[in-house]
Formats: C-alpha cells, sequence, structure tokens
C-alpha cells in the first residue's frame, strides 16, 4: 500500500490546493489570470501593504502557480504552468473562468 510519503506528485497537489484556498491568494490568481502585473500594481488592486502581498506571493511561487521576472528594480509576475498536467488544466480552467474588474492586461507600474 502507498503512502503519501511514495507520492511526491500528491505533495506538490496539495500545495497547489492549499495556496489557492486563501482568499487573497486567490485573489492575486485572479488579477494574475488577464496578464503579467508588476507587483505594485497587485498592491495597489488588493489595497494591502506591500510585505502582505509579497508573503502571498511567495506561497504562490513556492507551489508553482506564479513565476518572476525582474525589470530592474519592478518584479513582475504572472501565472505558471505546472508541471503536473492535472493541475495545468486547474490552471487553465480557472483562468478561463477568471475576471480582473480594474486590472487591465499587461497594467505597467506608474511609479
Amino acid at each position: 500500500m502507498s503512502t503519501t510519503a511514495d507520492l511526491p506528485e500528491l505533495g506538490r497537489a496539495r500545495a497547489f490546493f492549499l495556496a489557492l484556498a486563501d482568499a487573497t491568494r486567490l485573489r492575486v490568481f485572479l488579477l494574475l489570470a488577464g496578464g503579467e502585473q508588476c507587483v505594485c500594481v497587485i498592491h495597489d488592486a488588493l489595497g494591502l501593504p506591500q510585505s502582505t502581498v509579497s508573503r502571498h506571493l511567495a506561497v504562490l511561487r513556492a507551489a508553482g502557480i506564479v513565476k518572476v521576472r525582474r525589470d530592474g528594480r519592478w518584479m513582475h509576475y504572472s501565472l505558471a504552468v505546472p508541471s503536473d498536467p492535472l493541475l495545468a488544466r486547474v490552471v487553465r480552467a480557472l483562468k478561463g473562468a477568471a475576471w480582473s474588474p480594474g486590472i487591465r492586461p499587461g497594467s505597467t507600474c506608474a511609479r
């Protein structure tokens, strides 16, 4: 009989779903469904302190849900394509159902 320790993909799936179970992280996901965003745009859209947003983004990165790209001093986040086919389908389904009021895909930081 297999245990969860024998199934590393189960651990990845668990981290993935736990990351998206948080309301703030789900809001970040929905914002990124429209395309890459600068961290300052995410921070402004959520109305949360930048440290809080950064902590949530770190959890999403660790779960393989988002990826980051540095442009000078700014960090730009976008949705990643998980290597697990099931999780990739979940991301595609959520992106298809997502809407992000007030955020335009590719919005740039005005700072």
